[in-house]
């Protein structure tokens, strides 16, 4: 299991938070350096965005996971 952090950012219409999987150390995958402490945003019209390359990282190693299991 892996845990998610958002930070908030600008888009194109509007507030939005960008959601990183953050690796045991507290590090998210794709390398970005992250806030200390998350950092509120706010949820009035906020959309929800996923990191592409912390998304393709879990993907990865789901993926991997799946090889390794015993076929019944």
């Amino acid at each position: 299991m892996y845990d998610m952090r958002a930070e908030p950012m600008a888009s194109e219409t509007g507030s939005a938070r960008l959601w990183h999987v953050l690796q045991l150390d507290g590090s998210a995958l794709c390398g970005r350096a992250l806030a200390a402490r998350p950092v509120a945003a706010s949820d009035d019209d906020c959309r929800d965005e996923y990191c592409t390359p912390c998304m393709t990282a879990v993907a990865a190693a789901a993926s991997r996971r799946g090889r390794l299991r015993p076929t019944t």
